[in-house]
C-alpha cells in the first residue's frame, strides 16, 4: 500500500512524497486594510506608523523613494499581534523629501499602500549661546528653529527664577539672534532655554559689565 504527504498552506497544495521541499506555514494572504495612523517629519528624520487589520500578515515592507527615482526597499518588519507597523528614517538631508509607501508580504502575494510624503526640515532646533561669551552688558542670544510652530525663549539665574522670556515662533525656519535681558541685569551666569514642538536646548551665558 501506497501512501502520499500533502501540505496544505498558503491556499495551495504541496507534495512530498518524493522529496523534503521548503513551503509556507501561514494561513493565507489575510491582510484586508492597513491604516496609516501617523505621520511626521523633525529634525531626527521621518516617523511612521500603520495599523494593520485583518491578519496580521508574516511581514511588512516599507519602501521610500524620492522624487524621480525607483522604489526602494528600506527594511522588513514582523508584524506584532497589535499589528501596529512603526518605521522611522533617521538621518535624513535637511530638506530632502521623499514618498513612502507599505507592502503586506505573505504567501509569495505583497499588497502595496500608498503613503505619505515628508520633508526633512531645513533647520534643527538648536540653541548656540551669547554672542559674544561672555556678554557685554546684554544677551545677543544665537539659535535656530525648525519651524513657525510657537516656540519660546527663556533665560533664568543661578537660582532657577525666570528673568525674560519671549515668544519667537512666528521669526520660522531659520537662525535668529535675539537680544534678552537688558543693562539692570547684573554681572553674572546665566541659563538659556529654548522650547519648539515639546523639545528644548539649553545652554549657559556669562554677562559682564
Amino acid at each position: 500500500m501506497g501512501y502520499r504527504l500533502t501540505v496544505h498552506a498558503c491556499g495551495r497544495d504541496t507534495d512530498l512524497t518524493d522529496s523534503w521541499v521548503s513551503v509556507p506555514t501561514g494561513q493565507g494572504f489575510t491582510a484586508s486594510a492597513a491604516t496609516l495612523t501617523s505621520a511626521a517629519a523633525d529634525a531626527a528624520g521621518a516617523h511612521l506608523v500603520w495599523q494593520v487589520e485583518s491578519g496580521p500578515p508574516a511581514t511588512a515592507r516599507i519602501y521610500r523613494r524620492a522624487a524621480g527615482t525607483n522604489w526602494e526597499l528600506e527594511q522588513e518588519l514582523v508584524i506584532g499581534a497589535d499589528g501596529v507597523v512603526r518605521f522611522d528614517d533617521l538621518g535624513l538631508q535637511p530638506g530632502s523629501r521623499h514618498e513612502y509607501r507599505l507592502g503586506l508580504y505573505s504567501c509569495d502575494q505583497e499588497r502595496l499602500f500608498a503613503g505619505p510624503t515628508l520633508q526633512a526640515p531645513l533647520f534643527a532646533l538648536a540653541l548656540r549661546g551669547t554672542q559674544p561669551n561672555p556678554a557685554r552688558d546684554k544677551l545677543s542670544v544665537s539659535f535656530a528653529l525648525e519651524s513657525a510652530q510657537p516656540a519660546r525663549l527663556e533665560v533664568f539665574d543661578m537660582t532657577g527664577r525666570l528673568i525674560a522670556s519671549r515668544s519667537v515662533g512666528s521669526l520660522g525656519a531659520g537662525d535668529h539672534v535675539l537680544d534678552l535681558g537688558d543693562s539692570r541685569l547684573p554681572t553674572g551666569m546665566y541659563l538659556i532655554r529654548l522650547t519648539q514642538a515639546g523639545r528644548s536646548r539649553t545652554a549657559r551665558a556669562v554677562l559682564v559689565h
